[in-house]
């Protein structure tokens, strides 16, 4: 039985090769739009297009590089006092029903569904971090960071070439003419970027900028009237100070700056009355706010830094009409009485905090933040009306260079996730009117190997026909690292395991007997399928369809687990990425 998964194995494997080998091509990078997005309640909010369960639940996500996980809200009663239901459920970007949802996961502990990317991209099976707490995040969050659960996911199964993302915010809030942004996931949009580039590795340990993307600024200056510009950053012998800046998109500003020194010298600079000014409470909560007979017609502001890219922040971006979301109905309206100027004044327990860059700088500049590689690269983006249309998208290695070879079509969790490919297979130069003879070789050998394939696997499932096989479980820990420092047993003795498991949270595992007992214990549970032998190994497998009652035995081969059910993969596991992984169950 073996020797018939080897050869069907060897054979999808040659298959591939010859048919997309990773030299010739690589996966293409993922567009999910960031917009107006219409959430619970019907009205219209701006992130990240994502929807989460079955039907379709929208959300629109505020992307961060400051966590890990993805955060969304599960009530619309949670906001402040006076806020209706409709108008809650607009400020917190939607909420998820998960009683609505028919394709989460019957486990009440832990929150498990269906999300999407777009239109193009489904997860089937994705870990949620679901709040009733608007005070956590008042939008929801797509987590980004070094462990991302949604680009371990992506780069885990081949659907992105790195766990790199690009972000551009397009315009939208309080904009007179609102774009469409995009996140790239596996890449970056090259119509979106212009000029030389920017790149930089991580740095860590810098005040309340947990995502290591931290900049140097040499110099912010104002356009005055006369179309001068001046710094806000003081000289001493000629030379200008640089300072610390930490780069956030996921915060509503456009910058923050201390107050008792550069907020006040950008003050001077616009020739704006300090007794004007206030701060906002509408979406740009805790910016400038000043009435709107206060002359801000200066130029525009030009941030320079340190590696010396430049980046030109037009008038429009920084002065807009005050905006509020109305908390009776949840529509976004404006209050043409007051302008908010989109800079966040630091006092207080603020006052020593980093410069940050936030949401809006990314409306000038084009972002790439690379985990693989450590780093992140910046450009001047290209925000002209005119270059709206379709994405030009870059594929990204792992080292942080530009992937020059063709994008492979690949496997679907969804309804379009291969169009772009194949179009872009299909209408590739026409100059390429004839293939080589290796080409022509390549695909006769793989289609030979596809076809060779196909009947081995037939062949196999013809064979144990109503009796589906076990898949591979890992086992826990493996012998080679049976002395690491991941997370064990509690009490081996006890008859409880605490199990490590992808999704972080913690499942226990019973044992039929003894530990010094011959044989593999064995436990089915609605949650899954607990295996122990005799030298503190686990593995642990999930169940397709629950099983009722809950079965517990003990084995001494593992053959006689044949006809049970398919592993559960541990690959999201931050024990697994960091060690290797051992088959015990696989017959």
């Amino acid at each position: 039985m073996l020797i018939h998964i080897f050869f069907a194995i060897v054979a999808l494997t040659l298959a591939s090769v010859s048919l997309c080998s990773p030299d010739a091509c690589g996966p293409a990078p993922i567009h999910v739009r960031v917009g107006d997005i219409k959430v619970a309640g019907g009205k219209r909010m701006r992130g990240a297009e994502v929807s989460v369960g079955e039907p379709s639940q929208p959300l629109a996500l505020a992307p961060t590089w400051a966590t890990d996980m993805t955060l969304i809200h599960g009530s619309s009663n949670d906001c402040e006092k006076g806020w209706s239901g409709e108008a809650c459920a607009t400020l917190q970007g939607g909420v998820y029903n998960a009683s609505a949802s028919g394709s989460r996961a019957s486990d009440p502990s832990t929150t498990v569904d269906k999300l999407a990317l777009g239109t193009d991209v489904v997860i089937p099976v994705f870990p949620l971090n679901v709040t009733k707490d608007f005070h956590i995040a008042p939008m929801p969050m797509l987590g980004l960071g070094p462990n991302s659960t949604l680009l371990d996911t992506l780069a885990s199964t081949g659907k992105i070439g790195s766990r790199s993302v690009g972000f551009w915010a397009g315009r939208g809030i309080g904009s007179k003419a609102a774009t469409d942004g995009g996140l790239v996931f596996g890449g970056y949009d090259k119509t979106r970027v212009m000029g030389r580039s920017f790149s930089d590795r991580f740095t860590h340990g810098v005040r309340n900028c947990s995502s290591g993307l931290v900049v140097t600024i040499a110099d912010i200056a104002v356009g005055l009237a006369d179309g001068t510009n001046k710094s806000l950053f003081p000289k001493d012998n000629n030379k200008t100070s640089s300072h610390v800046a930490c780069l956030d998109p996921s915060k509503r500003t456009l910058m923050t700056l201390p107050k008792s020194s550069y907020f006040d010298a950008w003050l001077d600079a616009s020739k704006i009355d300090a007794s004007l000014v206030g701060r906002g409470d509408g979406w740009w909560v805790g910016n400038v706010v000043v009435p709107s007979s206060v002359d801000l017609s200066f130029g525009n502001l030009t941030i320079t830094l340190g590696s010396g890219l430049t980046v030109r922040v037009p008038n429009e971006l920084l002065v807009q009409p005050h905006t509020f979301i109305e908390s009776a109905t949840g529509d976004m309206q404006t209050d043409d009485s007051r302008s908010d100027v989109l800079i966040y004044p630091n006092q207080g327990p603020e006052a020593d905090d980093p410069i940050v860059l936030g949401q809006q700088f990314f409306a000038a500049a084009y972002l790439m933040v690379n985990q693989d590689a450590s780093r992140f690269t910046l450009w001047e983006a290209n925000s002209k009306e005119a270059d709206t249309g379709k994405p030009d998208l870059v594929a990204v290695a792992q080292n942080n260079s530009d992937i020059t070879t063709p994008l492979c079509s690949q496997g679907s969790w969804g309804t379009k996730r291969n169009q772009g490919a194949n179009n872009a297979l299909e209408t590739g130069d026409e100059q390429n009117t004839y293939m080589s003879k290796g080409a022509v070789a390549g695909i006769a050998v793989g289609i030979l190997a596809l076809l060779l394939s196909l009947g081995m696997l037939a062949f196999v499932l013809l064979r144990k026909q109503g009796h589906p096989r076990l898949r591979c479980c890992y086992t826990w820990p493996p012998p080679s690292v049976s002395g690491s420092s991941g997370p064990k047993p509690m009490d081996q003795n006890s008859g409880t395991a605490i199990v490590h498991t992808y999704d972080g949270l913690a499942r226990s595992v019973h044992l039929a007997q003894p530990r010094s007992d011959p044989g593999l214990h064995v436990e089915f549970r609605s949650g899954g399928l607990g295996i122990w032998g005799n030298e503190n190994q686990l593995g642990l497998c999930e169940l397709e369809a629950p099983l009722s009652p809950w079965i517990s035995g003990t084995v001494t081969d593992p053959k006689e687990l044949e006809g049970s059910i398919p592993a559960f993969e541990m690959d999201g596991s931050s024990w697994v990425r960091h060690h290797s992984r051992r088959r015990v169950c696989s017959v």
